[in-house]
């Protein structure tokens, strides 16, 4: 399997990017100029004519901020969850991010 480097979105930046710890899950939250923020979820596969890929799996509607995209992701994607449960990834609500300072 190849990391995965993150993408550059037209839309916005990416401000937060988590991984499963197998690496073949990744999610990035994009944060629009508007502030709006968004993510996508990437899965790797392999295909036996193609070959592996990263290939785009999910994408979400806009959040106010990345508190609340992120909060979506949780309910949405388990393996988000077992992340979070693992601790490799804790306190998102807390992250710091311009369209919110931390707290």
């Amino acid at each position: 399997m190849t990391a995965r480097t993150t993408s550059t979105y037209e839309e916005g930046r990416v401000v937060l990017t988590v991984s499963d710890a197998a690496g073949m899950k990744q999610l990035d939250f994009v944060q629009r100029p508007d502030s709006s923020v968004r993510y996508f979820e990437w899965t790797f596969e392999n295909d036996e004519y193609a070959g592996q890929f990263w290939n785009p799996t999910r994408q979400s509607g806009l959040f106010a901020d990345t508190a609340l995209a992120v909060a979506e992701a949780r309910a949405d994607l388990i393996w988000f969850r077992e992340v979070e449960a693992d601790t490799k990834v804790t306190q998102l609500e807390s992250i710091t991010t311009p369209d919110r300072p931390h707290q």
